[in-house]
């Protein structure tokens, strides 16, 4: 197990034309980045995984709060991170990234 905590960015999204937005979370890159669909598109076996992914790390995991995620989960969300092309620069993506990249396993 690997303890996956959802840490606010400051990234902004605009989030309608009055300039009202939000400010990202990591569960906002990782949605970003599972909801992608590759060029050539994406085989079921790996649809599933993503769909996985969504239902434990999800819109309902406010700032701050962690969540316990299996090995196959983490393989598949630094899968899909990694090799994720953004269409912005932020630092914080970089470390979103280095992040992700960087959880431990848990120590039983």
């Amino acid at each position: 197990m690997r303890v996956f905590e959802n840490k606010l960015t400051e990234i902004k999204e605009a989030t309608d034309r009055n300039g009202g937005f939000k400010i990202l979370t990591y569960v906002d890159l990782v949605k970003a980045c599972t909801d992608r669909i590759p060029q050539g598109g994406l085989v079921t076996s790996e649809q599933k995984k993503r769909l996985d992914v969504q239902c434990l790390i999800h819109d309902k995991l406010k700032a701050g709060d962690k969540v316990e995620i299996e090995e196959h989960i983490y393989e598949t969300i630094k899968s899909c991170v990694v090799n994720f092309p953004w269409n912005a620069q932020h630092r914080d993506l970089c470390d979103f990234e280095d992040y992700v990249v960087a959880i431990e396993e848990k120590k039983k």
